[in-house]
């Protein structure tokens, strides 16, 4: 008798994770409106200030 459970369905993503300097504060929202971007802006903090900014997308990838 077999343990392993068969999926049914089993999806795969592309990630593409972009890091910006907090400078360019401006230059990430006007990217994201111009592109329509869809997925996540991450404010990384420490010590009370922003020290980065996380653009992350993800797709789900079709089978050929």
């Amino acid at each position: 008798m077999s343990t392993f459970a068969t999926p049914v369905q089993e999806n795969n993503h592309a990630v593409r994770e972009r890091i910006y300097s907090p400078a360019e504060f401006e230059r990430v929202l006007l990217m994201v409106h111009e592109s329509r971007l869809t997925g996540q802006v991450i404010l990384d903090c420490a010590q009370g200030g922003v020290c980065n900014i996380r653009v992350r997308e993800e797709q789900k990838l079709t089978p050929p």
